[in-house]
């Protein structure tokens, strides 16, 4: 996976290996969540927020779907 990761970064993307490993964590948490943790699944969303609002404002040139 390290090796798609850091092409995907090499070939312009928005994506390096730090930000992979962290969403991956990210996920875990969420994932395997239960209820008496909400506090660190509310903190963990706020996460996910921010990550998400970052990602949306990266230019997606060359990376819309084909149409046909």
């Amino acid at each position: 996976m390290r090796d798609v990761i850091n092409l995907a970064e090499k070939r312009g993307l928005a994506i390096n290996w730090e930000q992979w490993a962290t969403m991956r964590e990210l996920r875990n948490i969420l994932t395997h969540g239960y209820p008496q943790e909400e506090e660190e699944i509310a903190k963990t969303l706020n996460k996910v927020k921010k990550m998400i609002f970052k990602f949306n404002k990266v230019p997606r040139a060359g990376l819309e779907p084909a149409r046909g």
